[in-house]
């Protein structure tokens, strides 16, 4: 498995208003809008960690709307990965493809909070879990 086979990262705009601004997150026409099941928001506190989790069938766009976060991908045998740093100060999308680990840190001393277009409806068991403990230092403290 080819970790840049797994994910897009995507560029968000924002446009100017005179009261404020608008955010284009996702539209329909959008190459990386799989259909929606659910749409949420996760909070992560600062140095805290969640990882490791793969999806079977569900693709997530992951967008930080608050603090920042960075996320790694890691490969299925834990060897290679590639890491982002989102935040709400430079908006991007995070397209997950299924079958891919993840996990993510909050890195703002204030809120950190992701929000998930997520293809299909939460359901546990599509979803694969492995060991945080493990693979911690190696993709998240570098």
């Amino acid at each position: 498995m080819k970790l840049n086979d797994k994910y897009i990262l995507e560029d968000l705009k924002k446009i100017l208003t005179q009261g404020g601004e608008v955010s284009k997150l996702l539209d329909k026409s959008n190459k990386n809008f799989y259909g929606f099941g659910e749409l949420y928001t996760s909070s992560i506190k600062n140095n805290q960690i969640r990882a490791w989790k793969k999806h079977k069938k569900m693709k997530s766009n992951l967008i930080v709307i608050k603090g920042t976060v960075k996320f790694v991908l890691i490969d299925n045998d834990f060897k290679h990965s590639i890491s982002f740093v989102l935040g709400e100060n430079k908006l991007q999308r995070l397209s997950l493809y299924e079958d891919v680990w993840f996990g993510f840190m909050g890195m703002s001393e204030n809120d950190n909070t992701i929000l998930n277009f997520a293809s299909i409806e939460h359901d546990e068991n599509e979803i694969s879990r492995a060991s945080f403990e493990t693979h911690q230092d190696k993709f998240f403290l570098r």
